[in-house]
């Protein structure tokens, strides 16, 4: 009785101190399904105050605003190179039997590796852009940008700046993304990675890699590809010592079942990009076996060229193959989802401050559109909601919170959880036919609006003949 009675003042106090803040105080309560996601909550409100969430729970009595949707927490992409997003879709033409063959493509110079390179002194920009990209494809953390201050108040920077702590410096995370493992920035580096959650060692002068402390994980691309070259990778990184608790492998599309299992006994988890290993190489990574020896798995999209424009469009493709393949007997709705959300907070090592709609959590949160009940019969609640995820396209994407600030969503949502002076700074993008208002003047950009931004890649582009990617894709070709 006397815990009730504490739980009801808590929530008059709440109330009446939400109610008199104004919205830029990120002080409110949004209502609708909630995706926890290891459970379904059909009536259920997400409290946030601050920048963290305060509850998330069953309370059909207390103040919220409907958002007649379902809220899931901020996807969290673990495998993305941002600054590549700005090109259209690459068609090679062919298939390759690895990442090196491709590299070395004349088409692939000519229309990407070549701009890119060029465009370098737009690299804030481009960076810019792809984390917008990011944010309207429902990712509210991700990684692959640029080591720049350019880079602080969009979405959170997981390999350079999650901005998880307060006033944190650009390049202090204790995370590394590599690109290619076995030719590390330094010995020093290369160490670090060996002995990912133990103290650094000593390091020669100007070799010390930041953190100081202690590095907590890392990921790295590693057999991509379908050849034996490719697959001699996990050899390699066996006898580099990189195979311990904290390291992640992505790709792994020429892994075999005995591979998937020493990485579960090493505590090694995988990231996996369906639709990027089958643009390149005709065959994605096992990951049927990959699930039956308990590797950790997230899904990212890799990058726009070949892969999805987002996490949106890789978790639809992903359900698609689930549905068309012998997939749909290992993995499940919530699998998938739980692959966007816990499982690579989990690979990063802060699955304690991001992937859940839990108290102390921090306030991203993304809301999608509910899907209409099939006239069949009533399907499991719980798959219903998930597939609200997974079934949808950007345009069902109705907001988009980071930290407890709105950056994105509809108009109608946006008016009412923004204040008069945040609206002023919102600016309106079409996104498959419909308005949605971006809140992201952040950082280096907080008095540059996007437009701007927006028309310099444009011009710069023309130089190649190349014109800026789509934001999203409406529909999965």
């Amino acid at each position: 009785m006397e815990i009730t009675m504490k739980r009801a003042l808590f929530l008059i106090v709440w109330t009446l101190v939400s109610l008199s803040k104004p919205a830029h105080a990120q002080s409110y309560a949004l209502r609708g399904t909630l995706v926890i996601p290891g459970d379904v909550i059909g009536n259920g409100i997400v409290a946030i105050s601050g920048t963290k969430i305060s509850s998330a729970e069953v309370d059909a009595s207390s103040p919220a605003i409907d958002v007649d949707g379902v809220i899931f927490p901020g996807l969290i992409d673990l495998h993305n190179h941002l600054t590549w997003n700005l090109f259209p879709r690459w068609k090679a033409g062919r298939l390759f039997a690895n990442r090196y063959e491709w590299q070395e493509a004349a088409e692939y110079v000519e229309m990407l590796d070549g701009p890119h390179r060029a465009l370098d002194a737009y690299s804030c920009e481009m960076n810019r852009y792809g984390e917008l990209k990011a944010i309207v494809n429902g990712a509210t953390a991700t990684l692959g940008g640029i080591k720049a201050d350019c880079i602080r108040g969009l979405a959170r920077n997981i390999d350079f700046l999650t901005e998880l702590t307060p006033n944190q410096e650009v390049g202090t995370e204790p995370f590394r993304n590599l690109v290619f493992p076995f030719q590390p920035a330094s010995p020093c580096e290369e160490q670090a990675i060996r002995d990912i959650d133990k103290p650094l060692q000593p390091c020669a002068p100007g070799n010390l890699p930041k953190p100081t402390t202690t590095l907590h994980a890392a990921v790295a691309h590693v057999a991509e590809g379908v050849d034996a070259s490719a697959r001699r990778e996990f050899a390699l990184l066996e006898a580099h010592g990189f195979l311990v608790p904290g390291f992640t492998i992505v790709h792994g599309v020429g892994l075999l079942p005995d591979h998937f299992d020493r990485m579960h006994k090493a505590d090694v988890g995988l990231v996996w990009s369906p639709r990027s290993n089958l643009e390149l190489y005709g065959r994605t990574t096992d990951v049927a076996a990959a699930k039956a020896a308990n590797v950790v798995i997230a899904l990212a999209p890799d990058w726009s060229p070949t892969g999805s424009t987002g996490m949106l469009a890789e978790l639809a493709y992903a359900e698609r193959l689930r549905q068309g393949l012998a997939l749909n007997k290992v993995l499940t709705p919530k699998d998938l989802v739980e692959m966007a959300t816990v499982n690579p907070a989990r690979l990063a090592r802060i699955e304690n401050q991001l992937g859940r709609l839990a108290p102390g959590f921090a306030a991203d949160l993304i809301v999608m559109r509910r899907l209409p009940r099939p006239s069949s019969g009533p399907p499991d609640e719980k798959t219903l909601a998930y597939q609200a995820l997974l079934r949808q396209s950007p345009a069902d994407l109705k907001l988009v919170v980071i930290g407890g600030t709105p950056v994105f969503g509809e108009p109608a949502l946006m008016q009412r959880l923004l204040s008069p002076q945040q609206l002023q700074q919102t600016e309106t993008i079409r996104v498959c036919g419909e308005n949605r208002l971006i809140n992201v003047r952040a950082g280096t950009y907080q008095n540059e609006p996007w437009s701007v931004t927006e028309a310099r890649l444009r011009s710069a582009l023309t130089a190649f003949r190349i014109p800026l990617a789509d934001f999203v894709e409406c529909s999965i070709p």
